[in-house]
């Protein structure tokens, strides 16, 4: 994203400690470094409700529409603790890496993953938060093909 498009109180995707996450911008901050000024943000991490600074406007992804982002929840209703968010992204990730090596393209696995309802039992996966697992997972892992069946 561009510096210019980062408004505050707006929501978006970012890549916080290695992880794509929404945060809700609180604060835009100006630091003064050696001859420069430079432009910032104080965010809250939704996931985990702590404040975080970005100093770049390249560590946001898009633009997060109420529509568009629903914090997930459990079969009862309440929102998971993170340690469940945590084991929840993993497994994602998880069947992400492996149907990526067995040459499946995006639309296949989401596809794929949305319709496991024995895979998304109790909190179903939303279509971005599958898209950006296999974003990280292909740009940050080395993925050798492996055929079916091994």
């Amino acid at each position: 994203m561009l510096q210019k498009e980062v408004q505050v109180g707006s929501r978006y995707r970012a890549k916080i400690s290695g992880r794509i996450v929404t945060v809700r911008i609180t604060a835009k901050i100006e630091r003064q470094h050696l001859r420069m000024t430079t432009t910032g943000w104080t965010a809250v991490n939704e996931q985990t409700g702590k404040t975080v600074v970005i100093k770049s406007a390249a560590k946001l992804r898009r633009a997060v529409t109420d529509a568009a982002h629903v914090m997930p929840v459990d079969s009862r209703g309440n929102p998971p603790s993170a340690a469940a968010l945590n084991v929840r992204e993993n497994r994602l990730h998880d069947e992400v890496t492996r149907l990526l090596r067995k040459g499946w393209d995006s639309d296949q696995i989401v596809d794929a993953i949305q319709a496991d309802a024995t895979f998304n039992a109790g909190m179903p996966y939303l279509r971005e938060e599958i898209v950006d697992a296999i974003e990280y997972i292909a740009n940050n892992t080395e993925l050798p093909y492996v055929p079916d069946g091994q």
